[in-house]
């Protein structure tokens, strides 16, 4: 018995090789409820050779998965869309944006302020994968202020000058130009 009140039996029927499947079987201590149905299996196979298992989500979708889940409160396993599950990623909240940005200007050695200028390209670092962290610090600040749209950005020198065409670059990504973004109580 588990120590959350369940005891579980698996077992793999091969009885028949084209439709291989695990047959799960458990009750919940608690309540005495008792559940036992087939969780089938598919393969497919990769351009690279072998075989890549699947289970066939067991309830509502049938789809096509690599993991099921039981959450807390659950009663059968079934993939994360019938569990209405989401990535931790989706739930970063409105300052999940500026974390990651941050932690890419640390990364480059530089400060974790979005409003300090971009950090140089660190010598023996790739040119592309320098542009490519650009990029994606960008958006990042881009999503953060569509957020937070109380922040005022303004641009403290023209984008050409040396350390500053980051601000115009994220601003690009929220209005489609290279304008700098205002609050709307600042009137000024």
């Amino acid at each position: 018995m588990g120590e959350h009140g369940w005891k579980v039996q698996i077992t793999v029927e091969s009885r028949d090789s084209a439709l291989p499947t695990f047959r799960v079987k458990y009750t919940i201590t608690r309540t005495g409820e008792q559940f036992d149905y087939p969780i089938y299996l598919r393969t497919t196979v990769p351009p690279y050779g072998g075989l890549k298992w699947w289970f066939i989500c067991p309830f509502a979708c049938g789809r096509r998965v690599r993991k099921l889940y039981l959450p807390p409160g659950a009663k059968c396993y079934e993939c994360r869309h019938c569990h209405n599950l989401s990535y931790v990623s989706r739930n970063d909240g409105k300052y999940g944006a500026l974390f990651k940005a941050q932690a890419i200007r640390m990364r480059l050695g530089g400060s974790p302020s979005i409003y300090d200028p971009f950090p140089p390209k660190p010598k023996g670092m790739w040119s592309k994968t320098y542009r490519r962290l650009l990029e994606q610090e960008a958006l990042h600040c881009a999503s953060h202020i569509q957020k937070k749209p109380d922040l005022i950005i303004r641009k403290s020198a023209p984008p050409d000058a040396p350390g500053c065409g980051r601000v115009p670059l994220f601003a690009r990504y929220i209005l489609g130009s290279g304008e700098a973004i205002q609050a709307k109580n600042d009137r000024s």
